[in-house]
């Protein structure tokens, strides 16, 4: 790292300089296999401190190195689901039905194996099976 006062051209001579007869590294691409195209598990936890419920569900997708056209596809599609107060998850289950308290969704594409999108919602209520299901609806409302 360089910080202060130095000029590009001091700068790429103190890098050359240090680090100058380094090699590269060989960057090795692993062939990971294919995920089942559904997998279902569930982990339930009880904190006795902790009042509220969350509903989380987090998939295995493609990363960037598996598939960059997918990976900013995925990248878009969690920042437009629930960006902001203007996004559809939002308005179909904060504004409009009053059934979740907060919503979000993030996509993690940095990895050698496969990237991870989160989808996680606070409820107004109880987290009950119907609530589970109302979120699986809301989605597919969401992502059509």
């Amino acid at each position: 790292m360089l910080s202060g006062d130095i000029t590009v051209e001091d700068a790429k001579h103190l890098s050359e300089k240090y680090y100058g007869d380094i090699k590269p590294s060989k960057f090795e691409t692993n062939n990971f296999e294919t995920l089942p195209e559904s997998f279902d598990a569930k982990i339930k936890m009880k904190m006795s401190d902790v009042k509220l419920s969350r509903l989380a569900k987090i998939m295995a997708v493609p990363s960037f190195v598996q598939n960059k056209n997918k990976a900013y596809a995925l990248e878009v599609l969690a920042k437009y689901l629930s960006q902001d107060e203007n996004s559809p998850l939002y308005q179909k289950m904060v504004a409009q039905d009053k059934k979740a308290l907060s919503v979000s969704t993030y996509y993690d594409g940095i990895s050698r194996s496969y990237g991870s999108f989160s989808f996680s919602v606070v409820p107004v209520g109880e987290l009950d099976k119907k609530f589970e299901e109302y979120v699986d609806n809301a989605w597919n409302y969401a992502i059509k």
